[in-house]
């Protein structure tokens, strides 16, 4: 069987982490196993398995927060002061700057180690339980969760420019480049389904009116991925499924077929006010 590579994004409290819990449901679905850059993932979780009724058993939901970030904040102190001390044309050239401090720069290397050697906590058990490569998970009867790639797009841009305040357009390749290449070894390698989960932005295109003026139009509501126009699409080309959550009320749905919102839909419907479940359609 195919694996499903679903990317789910909206802006913060629509219920992605609430959804997730609910692959748990399916038949075929054995283990639910979160990466979790974002701390505040738990509360949807424990939300979701609460408003599904799910009670899962020892083994079942496996989570792993990265080594934490540094606490305090030194590097951006240390990039203020540098900053403070240049002309403009000074602080966005790369010349006699050395590295920019990016070794400081490290929880994208803490993602990258968990998935390489992946050590969690079994959420009924609270013990210690270790899968080893992430890549080389049982297959498809487990799920892994990445909450989320907008985390995610952060640490590249913070280890790629790393002390860097003044950003150019020469910074966005090697962040487009490496996005693109952790995509790849993600979707292509991984023997398992995967749920990444994402935030949005809108995306405007510059035009002129009839009156000469120039304005801001919005050309639709899609992942927040600060890639580049020419890239997105390439990059979501990597997902099975882009799903966009929202609210109706105070109720959960998911959209996949509404003007000027970005979705791809192979495993569920096209449509609105869709039931956010994924034990539901086809993906498993």
């Amino acid at each position: 069987m195919s694996l499903t590579r679903a990317l789910l994004y909206s802006s913060g409290g629509m219920g992605k982490s609430v959804a997730t819990v609910t692959a748990l449901k399916h038949p075929n679905i054995k283990r639910l196993i979160y990466l979790q850059t974002e701390r505040n993932s738990m509360p949807g979780i424990e939300e979701g398995l609460k408003i599904h009724n799910i009670k899962p058993e020892v083994g079942q939901i496996i989570t792993c927060y990265p080594t934490p970030k540094e606490k305090g904040f030194g590097n951006l102190k240390r990039a203020l002061t540098s900053f403070q001390g240049e002309t403009k044309a000074g602080a966005m050239s790369d010349k006699d700057k050395g590295n920019f401090n990016k070794d400081k720069y490290g929880f994208l290397t803490n993602i990258i180690n968990n998935l390489e050697s992946f050590s969690g906590i079994d959420y009924v058990s609270g013990e210690e339980v270790k899968l080893g490569n992430i890549g080389q998970l049982s297959g498809p009867s487990d799920v892994l969760n990445i909450d989320g790639m907008s985390v995610l797009v952060e640490e590249i841009w913070k280890s790629i420019v790393g002390d860097k305040i003044m950003t150019s357009m020469d910074d966005y390749k090697p962040v487009q480049k490496f996005l693109a290449d952790f995509l790849e070894e993600l979707t292509k390698c991984t023997n398992a389904h995967i749920i990444m989960l994402a935030h949005e932005v809108d995306s405007f295109e510059t035009v002129t009116g009839s009156d000469g003026k120039t304005y801001q139009k919005k050309i639709r509501t899609e992942v927040d991925i600060n890639a580049g126009v020419k890239n997105y699409e390439r990059l979501m080309g990597k997902f099975t499924d882009v799903i966009h959550a929202t609210k109706m009320g105070d109720k959960y749905v998911w959209e996949t077929k509404k003007p000027m919102v970005h979705a791809i839909a192979r495993s569920l419907p096209y449509g609105i006010n869709l039931e956010p479940d994924f034990s539901k359609y086809n993906f498993y």
